[in-house]
């Protein structure tokens, strides 16, 4: 048995605070993502969905118009390949000098992916201008958590030591998120300016020479990473306040990934559709993917300790 599976206590959130209260579709959007949830899209569902956002309905006038054409849209693909390949596109859009920026490993660092690494990755490709997210919360006090955006404003290296090596810090113009005070003077345009250091992340594995001990790993890396692209498990969390432009892909990869794509944003109208979207793939493709009666199984489980619980307090 799995030891979640021991718990006598559970709480059922029931309401959104992602969506947009003042959107004129926020009633039905609510419920399409409710019935996307389950498998349980309708017709309607699809037609509404595919004529709000699907680039194969809007005309191209209009797929512009409604800001889906700009290179600074988030796009969220299925594929780490496709992510890299958007990224650098609009890195190279920028028409800027782009930087390599290497980090800085200790012990099987270097070998390590970005999950056992704390989120850092190995190297970076960046110019001034780029777009970029942060990967850690760095000063939640003033606004700088995870997930927050911003633009490169200056890359300050150690004078002995230019790129690819890491950088002491960039400054990263962070705009009205940034709620702290200003940290490069009177000048109104730096208002949101912030110098962004590298960090470290370290652990351990067990040593294959000995194995009474442990071996330490680190690596030290700016807390950053392009964002006009990502893959659509990174964004899982999110909240996107823009427009997004997604790839679904043929065939539901992994249960909720659609249902994961489309409750970023905060209204139905900020989701462009490219590729592959017939009425199966959001009603069939969906529904029958392997583990969605598991899923609602197990929900309608804890939905019955819900109700004990709620009992309980009740009569405490």
């Amino acid at each position: 048995m799995r030891l979640y599976q021991q718990f006598r206590t559970a709480i059922k959130l029931t309401e959104s605070n992602r969506l947009d209260k003042e959107d004129a579709d926020v009633v039905w959007f609510d419920s399409f993502l409710e019935r996307l949830r389950d498998g349980k899209n309708t017709d309607d569902d699809w037609m509404r969905m595919r004529d709000l956002g699907s680039r194969d309905t809007l005309r191209y006038e209009q797929w512009r118009q409604r800001g889906f054409a700009n290179d600074d849209v988030v796009h969220l693909y299925t594929t780490n390949k496709e992510v890299s390949k958007r990224n650098l596109y609009c890195l190279q859009q920028k028409k800027k000098p782009i930087v390599r920026i290497n980090s800085v490993n200790t012990g099987k660092g270097k070998q390590a992916t970005p999950n056992q690494a704390g989120g850092l990755v190995s190297s970076l490709f960046l110019c001034e201008g780029a777009k970029i997210i942060l990967i850690k919360n760095v000063a939640q006090q003033v606004g700088l958590c995870n997930g927050s955006t911003g633009t490169i404003a200056a890359f300050v290296f150690v004078n002995d030591k230019p790129p690819p090596n890491l950088p002491q810090y960039v400054i990263v113009d962070f705009g009205d998120s940034y709620k702290g005070k200003p940290l490069f003077g009177d000048d109104t345009d730096k208002a949101g300016w912030v110098p962004i250091f590298p960090e470290t992340h370290e652990w351990q594995s067990q040593n294959s020479t000995n194995l009474n001990e442990m071996a330490k790993h680190s690596r030290s890396m700016l807390p950053i990473r392009l964002c006009y692209a990502w893959t659509i498990w990174k964004a899982q969390g999110q909240t996107l306040k823009c427009k997004i432009v997604v790839n679904l892909g043929k065939t539901e990869k992994e249960h909720g990934l659609t249902y994961t794509v489309l409750s970023r944003v905060t209204k139905a109208s900020d989701i462009g559709i490219v590729g592959f979207f017939p009425k199966d793939r959001l009603i069939d493709k969906v529904a029958k993917q392997a583990k969605m009666k598991t899923r609602i199984a197990e929900e309608k489980r804890l939905n019955v300790i819900v109700k004990c619980t709620i009992r309980e307090l009740t009569y405490m």
